[in-house]
C-alpha cells in the first residue's frame, strides 16, 4: 500500500488526494473521457444495428461528446425511427404471419 507524498498517511492504489491531509497524490491517470476511442463513424453505424441498436442511438444522443455532431445525431433518430417502424409492423402485420409456421417479420428478419 502506499503512503501519501506529503504525510506519510497510508493511501489506496487508485487515490487521487490523501484522506488525512488532502494532498493530491502523483501517479493517478485522469479519469478518461467517454467514447473517447469511438469515432462519428463508428457511432452512427451502431445506431443501425437490427433489434438493439436503439440502445447505441439512446446512449449517443445523450452523451456530451455526440451533441453537436449532427450527423450523428441524425443518424441516432433515424435508428430510433427505424426501431419504431419495425415494431409497429411486427405488431400490425405479425399476427397474420404466426398462423403459418416458421413465417413472421421476426422470422425474415432475424432467420
Amino acid at each position: 500500500m502506499p503512503y501519501c507524498c506529503q504525510c506519510g498517511a497510508q493511501v489506496g492504489e487508485s487515490d487521487a488526494f490523501c484522506a488525512h491531509c488532502g494532498a493530491r497524490q502523483p501517479g493517478v491517470p485522469p479519469p478518461g473521457k467517454i467514447f473517447s476511442g469511438l469515432s462519428s463513424r463508428n457511432a452512427s453505424l451502431l445506431c443501425y444495428i437490427p433489434v438493439v441498436g436503439w440502445i447505441p442511438a439512446l446512449v449517443v444522443l445523450a452523451s456530451e461528446r455526440f451533441k453537436k455532431d449532427r450527423t450523428v445525431r441524425f443518424h441516432a433518430f433515424q435508428g430510433l425511427y427505424l426501431f419504431v417502424a419495425w415494431l409497429l409492423v411486427d405488431w400490425a402485420i405479425g399476427p397474420f404471419f404466426a398462423m403459418v409456421p416458421g413465417s413472421g417479420v421476426r422470422a425474415g428478419i432475424i432467420g
